[in-house]
């Protein structure tokens, strides 16, 4: 039995009551997700739930890594999809929330006025982070603030609100040497990203 392709859909649920918490005191009634199902040749399909931010990255992980092999070989599988993951430690989605709803991105999230922008930060082990928006004209603001953070998921103590003048950035998180070197120099190296831009043209 082998490994054929993968099949990501997204959708959307309406909730039996609404999400809220400090950074959003309205909340939310709907959410979104995306249906995962991993094909074989034998007709065996498996089935998750992840999240639509993620879409691009499970296919191409799949054609990358998984295409071909014995879905049985589960350790192996797991274990080179974090080794290609986890290269560097720290994994990041933006998390994204739109009026009632909310959706998470692993590269380029676009926005438009009332949006408000969180970070969710996988480490696979101890280290020192902070993270924020860097805006292409220069400004800085603060998600994340300096702290040591253990293995797992972390989401920003802080979240950025998007006001009514088009809005272009870069979300940076690292070391905090490496932060202070790209708030300096305003050159983005040696840290994770994510791109922030205005839904429409500039």
């Amino acid at each position: 039995m082998k490994i054929t392709g993968v099949r990501a859909r997204p959708y959307e649920i309406q909730l039996r009551r609404r999400i809220a918490d400090a950074n959003n005191p309205i909340g939310y009634d709907r959410m979104a997700g995306l249906a995962v199902q991993l094909d074989t040749d034998a007709g065996v399909t498996g089935v998750a739930l992840s999240s639509p931010g993620v879409r691009s990255h499970i296919t191409g992980m799949v054609d990358d890594l998984l295409v071909g092999r014995d879905p049985r070989g589960v350790r192996g599988h797991w274990k080179r999809m974090m080794d290609t993951t986890f290269k560097g430690g720290v994994q990041t989605l933006v998390v994204r929330e739109r009026g009632k709803s909310q959706a998470r991105f692993a590269s380029t999230v676009r926005v438009r006025a009332g949006d408000r922008l969180r970070l969710e930060v996988a480490l696979d082990r101890e280290q020192a982070i902070l993270a924020g928006v860097l805006s292409d004209d220069g400004k800085y603001l603060e998600l994340m603030p300096q702290a040591v953070r253990g293995p797992g998921t972390h989401l920003s103590e802080r979240s950025a609100r998007v006001d009514d003048a088009p809005t272009y950035g870069t979300i940076v998180l690292g070391t905090p040497e490496a932060i202070a070197r790209v708030r300096e120099t305003k050159r983005i190296e040696g840290v994770a990203t994510l791109r922030v831009e205005w839904e429409g043209s500039r």
